[in-house]
């Protein structure tokens, strides 16, 4: 037997009835999306019996302090808007939600506003077995964008890991919406989602202290008041960066969510329709679905701290920087540059000579952060170059960051420090 995505043996099914019986027979607490359907009851004390270690002390504790702050906090906030939905249809889905719309005019509308200028990702159809598909193209995101942007709307009395985290939670509950509609829709009980991160373009600015807080809230309160709520986790175009930030994440999240994250590099397209079918899935991930999932409205910044300097390349001139690797080194790059484009290359300096490992090529990174990584095959420098020439009138101004994240081997293993 199984509720959901949970499986269930007898013993572990009388939990959740005496759980059910103990903390969810009060139906005058719950939304009407609960009141009507008993199987969200259900899954609810399946996944807080998971969270619990299937000790009902334990997970009725987890459970009690759930529905107190969903009294004082969740119940009330308003439906997230359409925007972040691809593949839905909203007539379905009203019938089955008790809240109201998020107003335009709204304070939670403003931030969402704010935030999604340097934000992407949407509520993308499903995956094989029913589970809805969030899709977060995270090497876009802009981080230090969307720290400032949410800052900007800010009241005195709240901050900007709070505002965020609303938005979060309002999100965690139209997922649990789009789970009954699945659940309705396939005849069984649908209770996690699946999500992909696309890491293309990751780099150093996404270890943004202000912006790591986000993430470490979202974790700590995804896993203590919306336990079990993921299927699996796809990271897909992972760069060798990502090491040193799962490492970092790995610190917030328990043993079980750690099991469910599949690390994918570039080849990763055919892992991904094993679970989602093409028709779900965007063409732009191997896919034949045309939806396309907006990109942040504003260009990719990339704070001038933490390691990373800037540049000033004049009209018609060239500028460089260095940094030395041993062999078998990761040097990794990332730069950002203010209203106009740039030309670049890259470059392995040792005693053999020089190496070309970019040729110099012209990029929109005023639009987005430009990144990439080399292998050290023998003690030198990586240099990066910044090509000017081509503009005769006007200068530009770099932020650069290039560090070496240490062996390779090391990086791998999750060794690196």
């Amino acid at each position: 037997m199984s509720t959901g995505d949970i499986e269930l043996n007898d013993e572990k099914r009388a939990i959740v009835k005496e759980l059910q019986a103990k903390y969810l027979s009060d139906f005058s607490r719950f939304p009407r999306m609960w009141r009507e359907n008993p199987e969200v009851l259900e899954g609810l004390a399946a996944r807080f019996g998971v969270a619990g270690d299937w000790k009902v002390e334990k997970a009725g504790q987890l459970l009690s302090d759930t529905l107190a702050w969903r009294e004082q906090y969740a119940n009330e906030l308003p439906f997230l808007p359409n925007h972040t939905l691809m593949g839905y249809d909203m007539k379905e889905l009203e019938p089955l939600y008790d809240r109201k719309p998020l107003a335009e005019d709204s304070h939670e509308a403003k931030v969402m506003k704010q935030m999604h200028r340097s934000y992407s990702g949407a509520f993308y159809r499903w995956d094989k077995y029913g589970h809805p598909l969030w899709i977060e193209r995270t090497g876009r995101i802009d981080c230090v964008g969307i720290v400032e942007n949410i800052k900007s709307v800010t009241p005195s009395s709240s901050n900007y890991v709070e505002e965020t985290l609303r938005i979060h939670v309002m999100g965690n509950e139209l997922s649990r919406l789009l789970c009954l509609a699945q659940s309705k829709k396939l005849g069984r009980p649908v209770e996690q989602i699946s999500v992909i991160l696309d890491l293309e373009g990751l780099g150093w600015g996404q270890l943004y202290r202000p912006a790591m807080d986000i993430i470490k809230g979202v974790s700590v309160l995804d896993q203590q008041h919306y336990p079990e709520c993921m299927y699996k986790l796809y990271l897909i175009n992972a760069p060798k960066v990502l090491t040193v930030f799962y490492n970092m994440m790995k610190t917030w999240l328990n043993e079980r969510t750690q099991k469910k994250v599949h690390i994918l590099g570039a080849d990763f397209k055919d892992r991904l329709r094993e679970d989602i079918d093409e028709e779900n899935l965007p063409e732009l991930f191997g896919g034949k679905c045309t939806l396309e999932i907006p990109l942040p409205t504003d260009c990719q910044s990339l704070d001038a701290t933490h390691g990373a300097k800037k540049i000033d390349v004049a009209a018609g001139a060239s500028a460089e920087d260095l940094i030395a690797a041993k062999k078998g080194e990761v040097v990794s790059w990332e730069f950002a540059t203010g209203k106009n484009d740039i030309s670049y290359s890259v470059s392995f300096k040792s005693a053999s000579g020089l190496m070309p490992i970019l040729p110099n090529m012209r990029v929109d990174s005023h639009k987005m952060r430009i990144t990439g990584d080399f292998t050290a095959v023998d003690d030198g420098e990586v240099v990066i170059k910044f090509d000017n020439s081509y503009s005769r009138m006007t200068s530009k101004s770099v932020v650069l960051r290039l560090t070496n994240l240490g062996d390779a081997q090391a990086l791998e293993s999750g060794d690196a420090k």
